[in-house]
């Protein structure tokens, strides 16, 4: 199929999928969600968008963004105290005017639109749980957690399932071969990965480092790791070339890749969450997003490895073999792009599941750190007083509300394409 051709049909599938009522309102929700994770600082904050305060100008928000990039230093007219205390000539807040770490140790569990802080200018419409910390603050903050551990689990899991699925299913048991020094080569490089990836992730962590800062010191450590591997299979491909091995040895890729799918799903993804998160010392929105990633890499790769299963044996793959491509070119150029509803329909559930069992493992207390709120935090609140219904509702609501909206888009695509096969 060519590539025109293929790009048409996926306008035409996504469409189809934002002509029902239902996946539209669900793509609309996502869309307001992705907002409020993106601009949720200028949304939900303890700093006022504008201040004037004796007669000095302060742009507080974006001052902290100059700071954290190291091009501005500090700047307030009261050093160590509180902007909600300073008196103002003007100022213009966010909607919210807290944060989701704010804390208003006056006001704990305090029900919507009763509990103020210190004066009548600053209320928290839907109330405040422990230490008075702002709720609808926390559902902002909490926004930008679900969709990033989401989303970026999701493309990771898809990432490792697009290549694990592509390789079973295009090579099966027979036709991947390598040299023995190769695997030999693979196996160590991949097992060097891991260590590498582990000990620089170590080495670098800080206490007290923002979500960006933690997202750097994690793909650095994940690069680190990947050029170990890539080091060790390029120095067996040159020991290759310099003994002259030409024998090579089929691997059935099939098997062995699948079994490894088998023993992933059979452990209990509670279990690896545990486990995997007690190797790592500092708590990390990052580490979750990896061990999500590592739990849910799995399906997508079983999907994967059912099509080009059916699509290897086409009349356009065969065709494209008779020009004299690759096998390797053959694959990612027309098999795998060939194969992508299915990986679509993952994706949307997956982005659902992913954010439910953040909420689950944040609900245990356990994943990223104390101090930043998200959903399933705020509903163990809600636990720990039980006439608090605020704190159970109205995260309850929004994590109900995204994994709905997720999964009713992923269940329209898988309609669809059941429809045009």
């Amino acid at each position: 199929m060519g590539s025109e051709n293929r790009h048409q049909a996926e306008r035409t599938l996504w469409q189809a999928v934002l002509h029902s009522s239902a996946a539209k309102g669900s793509a609309w929700f996502i869309g307001l969600l992705l907002f409020f994770s993106i601009f949720g600082d200028f949304i939900a904050n303890d700093k006022p968008l504008y201040a004037k305060v004796e007669g000095k100008t302060y742009y507080p928000i974006f001052n902290s963004y100059a700071h954290a990039l190291g091009l501005s230093d500090i700047k307030h007219p009261d050093l160590g105290s509180d902007w909600h205390d300073l008196t103002f000539d003007k100022s213009l807040w966010p909607i919210i005017p807290f944060s989701g770490s704010t804390l208003d140790l006056q006001n704990t569990y305090k029900s919507p639109f009763t509990a103020t802080k210190k004066n009548n200018r600053f209320r928290h419409l839907l109330g405040t749980g422990v230490l008075g910390k702002d709720v609808a603050a926390g559902i902002i903050e909490g926004t930008r957690i679900a969709l990033v551990v989401g989303l970026i689990a999701i493309f990771f899991a898809a990432l490792i399932g697009l290549w694990v699925g592509a390789i079973a299913g295009y090579f099966g048991d027979h036709y991947f071969r390598l040299s023995w020094i190769k695997i030999v080569g693979l196996i160590i490089g991949l097992m060097m990965s891991i260590y590498y990836a582990h000990l620089s992730f170590q080495i670098w962590s800080v206490e007290d480092q923002s979500i960006f800062m933690q997202g750097f010191l994690f793909f650095s450590s994940i690069a680190v790791g990947l050029l170990a591997a890539v080091f060790i299979f390029g120095l067996s491909h040159l020991l290759e070339r310099i003994f002259r091995i030409k024998s090579s040895i089929a691997v059935p890729m099939d098997i062995l890749l699948m079994r490894l799918i088998e023993i992933v799903n059979s452990i209990p993804a509670l279990l690896i969450l545990l486990v995997v998160a007690g190797m790592f010392e500092q708590r990390s929105i990052w580490i979750v997003i990896f061990i999500i990633a590592f739990i849910k890499w799995t399906g997508i790769a079983k999907f994967v490895r059912a099509e080009l299963l059916r699509i290897r044996s086409l009349d356009f793959i065969q065709s494209a073999r008779a020009t004299g491509l690759s096998e390797w070119s053959i694959l990612w150029r027309h098999a795998v792009p060939n194969a992508m509803t299915p990986v679509l329909i993952t994706i949307a559930f997956g982005v659902a599941s992913a954010i439910l069992l953040e909420a689950t493992i944040s609900f245990l207390g356990i994943g990223i750190d104390q101090e930043v709120m998200s959903w399933g935090k705020m509903l163990a609140q809600a636990r720990d007083k039980s006439s608090a219904w605020w704190l159970a509702i109205f995260p309850g609501m929004m994590i109900f509300a995204c994994v709905m909206a997720f999964n009713i888009i992923g269940d329209r695509i898988r309609q669809l394409s059941r429809l045009h096969e």
